[in-house]
């Protein structure tokens, strides 16, 4: 019986391992699926840590949306603008505030590009909702409030 199965499938496995070696790497791989967009939620108007729109861009993923608890109404930045690269970004400040919105304001001029808010993604829609964007001013560069490297196509509020 040993005899017959070295005979008979020691050439088929030989062919199987031929095959693979020659197979491209990742030919074999099963399909990556995307990870499916989150709503992450600005529960502070403070400049950065937990719960700022700083830390709420900083940990979003391509077509996340981010939101604003129903007591922020304003975010003041007290540092520099929020440069970000994430690709697909809405921030929408008209859920839980109607048509008032939420207010992005800073106290500082920004160095470089964009006063607010400064998107370097080159793909992707940066998108915009229910938010009045005050105070950017920056030293030099370009875009008073927000600069978008990638399209940003007119909201209305």
């Amino acid at each position: 019986m040993i005899v017959f199965l070295k005979q008979k499938c020691m050439p088929f496995l030989l062919s199987v391992a031929l095959v693979l070696a020659v197979i491209p790497a990742g030919v074999l791989a099963l399909p990556q699926t995307a990870a499916a967009a989150t709503t992450l939620q600005v529960t502070t108007g403070a400049d950065d840590g937990p719960g700022s729109l700083r830390q709420a861009i900083s940990d979003a993923s391509a077509g996340d949306t981010i939101t604003f608890a129903s007591d922020v109404d304003t975010v003041t930045l007290t540092s520099d603008h929020i440069a970000f690269s994430t690709q697909g970004l809405t921030i929408d400040g008209s859920i839980d505030h109607g048509s008032s919105g939420v207010t992005i304001t800073s106290s500082v001029t920004a160095s470089g590009d964009g006063g607010l808010l400064n998107s370097t993604a080159t793909a992707g829609t940066l998108t915009l909702k229910g938010l009045t964007l005050s105070g950017g001013a920056v030293t030099s560069g370009n875009g008073g409030a927000v600069l978008a490297a990638g399209s940003m196509p007119p909201q209305p509020r």
